[in-house]
């Protein structure tokens, strides 16, 4: 758990982030972390911003959901449990992003928001980017009711091929079934990455799989993504 706002101890969310960072082979002082409120918003990675907040909470981080960079060294963070992380990688003009998307964030588009940073800020071509789906609720176990169905049909089309691979059926009246891995790939493609760039972990951290935190099952905890250029 490496969440300030989860109810553990400051003291141990430190050592946490001190444990998970040794683990991984990079520096706290390289942490490059975001206040997220399941938006749009993406910002550029500095030198200015690294490692800042990462052993105080008290700290103000920018407010945003996805991040971007150039800068090798830096460790883009972003915290978990349930939401889908989407890791980016522009291979040929050596830049990176992730991004935090729960259905809010992907039914908004965030994974063609992310693509247009890149074009954007660093001149990336979406057919040569290099794109990971991470772990995060699965079609097992994301059972969604109206809010959810309602902007899956308005952003997919209602009766298309499209959003009968978003939504699945469920036993229950009113409710389905929510593919957020798939909707992401979805809406990568329509941004114009390629396919075969895309890989999804297919882990569903609602099952019973233990290694995730899970806010469906009442976890109060935050795993992270993070993703460095070296």
């Amino acid at each position: 758990n490496i969440s300030y706002l989860s109810g553990d101890g400051t003291e141990e969310i430190r050592e946490n982030r001190r444990r998970f960072a040794a683990a991984c082979g990079f520096s706290l002082g390289s942490w490059c972390g975001l206040r997220q409120v399941h938006g749009l918003r993406i910002v550029k990675a500095e030198k200015k911003d690294a490692g800042r907040g990462v052993l105080d909470p008290a700290v103000v981080l920018e407010q945003a959901d996805g991040q971007i960079t150039d800068i090798p060294g830096l460790t883009l963070i972003t915290q978990h449990a349930d939401c889908i992380p989407l890791y980016f990688l522009d291979p040929v003009h050596k830049a990176i992003g992730l991004a935090h998307a729960g259905w809010k964030g992907t039914m908004s588009g965030m994974a063609g928001v992310m693509v247009e940073a890149l074009v954007k800020a660093y001149g990336s071509r979406p057919q040569d980017l290099l794109v990971a789906v991470g772990p995060g609720a699965g079609p097992c176990h994301y059972e969604v009711d109206e809010p959810v169905i309602r902007a899956a049909t308005a952003l997919f089309g209602p009766g298309s091929r499209e959003l009968s691979r978003v939504l699945l059926p469920s036993k229950k009246p009113g409710r389905a079934y929510a593919d957020l891995w798939q909707a992401n790939v979805l809406l990568l493609e329509r941004r114009g990455v390629k396919a075969a760039h895309i890989s999804c972990a297919g882990l569903c951290t609602i099952c019973e799989n233990r290694e995730f935190f899970s806010h469906r099952k009442g976890d109060a905890g935050r795993q992270c993504a993070f993703l460095q250029l070296i």
